[in-house]
């Protein structure tokens, strides 16, 4: 049978309810080691795993956070390229002169130079995402 717990008086706190709980040694061994390897608190964790969400280790934080700016340098780049593009565009629709073949071909090694960039970040995201997904029972 469960029983409801006295919620704490004090008024201004989001989170009224205070619960206590015993572990083994053991436990509470394997749980101090999870908790180092996320660098989270002992109550960000426990709310996250009650809530579902993945908790991960700092390592991967890590390298999530230097993928997401990688990809963010190279999303700059595109952004770059393509108003070098629009801007040829332009040129072309205005006066009807099309670009130079070494135009095109700095074009050709600028998005073959972002593909090299891209294709080991992905790689790299992929293994993550696959190292994240839980074993099936």
């Amino acid at each position: 049978m469960q029983t409801k717990r006295k919620i704490d008086s004090y008024p201004k706190r989001k989170r009224p309810i205070q619960i206590k709980f015993y572990m083994s040694e053991q436990e509470y061994d394997s749980f101090l080691s999870q908790l180092d390897d996320t660098g989270m608190t002992a109550q960000s964790f426990i709310l996250n795993a009650i809530k579902g969400a993945k908790v991960v280790d700092t390592d991967t934080r890590k390298d999530l956070r230097d993928i997401n700016a990688n990809l963010i340098g190279i999303l700059n780049q595109a952004r770059g390229m393509g108003v070098n593009h629009n801007q040829m565009a332009k040129v072309a629709n205005t006066t009807g002169q099309l670009p130079t073949k070494n135009e095109l071909n700095q074009m050709t090694d600028d998005v073959m130079g972002l593909i090299k960039e891209v294709q080991p970040i992905c790689q790299l995201l992929s293994q993550l995402i696959h190292a994240q997904v839980p074993e099936q029972h």
